[in-house]
């Protein structure tokens, strides 16, 4: 567990950034939390008026061995934008054959602490290549995808700022 400050911003809020590294091994499974948040605090006269998340992510992982993956998913879109969510498997697959899928979490979702079901297809590459279309008011998307690998289990969540123009 770290907190560090990181580099205030443009509007003067001060910036803290939290991350979680944690592992447990249990009958020959291997399980690895990576979490990361950077939080943008609002303060006046040292109280704390608001807090806002400017990104999110996690990265749980179940295997035998660890499993390195690269993720490519913008912090920050433009409403109406199409981006790309890339989770790339850092090591080639040689003979295995992966599945995985990616689904788009509602605050409703969230709120309720409901766990989707995210319908697994085979992937062709290296790991899971979508391109998806930002909503046209502002706001937030948060994706759940998850990568089935021989070796084992990766799940992914991210939290994507939506910006409008101005």
């Amino acid at each position: 567990f770290k907190i560090k400050n990181s580099n205030p911003l443009i509007d003067g809020r001060e910036t803290l950034e939290i991350s979680i590294n944690a592992g447990k091994q249990s009958n020959g499974q291997k399980y690895t939390l990576e979490s990361k948040e950077v939080l943008a605090i609002a303060k006046s006269n040292e109280k704390l008026q608001s807090i806002e998340i400017l990104s999110s992510y996690s990265i749980l992982r179940s295997s035998k061995k660890h499993l390195p993956i690269s993720i490519n998913i913008p912090d920050i879109v433009k409403t109406g934008a199409r981006y790309d969510i890339d989770l790339i498997l850092n090591e080639p697959l040689k003979e295995a054959i992966i599945a995985g899928g990616l689904i788009n979490i509602s605050p409703k979702d969230i709120a309720n602490q409901y766990s989707p079901s995210i319908q697994l297809t085979p992937l062709g590459g290296g790991g899971l290549f979508k391109s998806v279309q930002a909503p046209y008011s502002p706001g937030i998307q948060r994706w759940a995808a998850i990568l089935a690998h021989p070796d084992g289990l990766i799940s992914v969540t991210k939290m994507v700022r939506v910006i409008s123009d101005n």
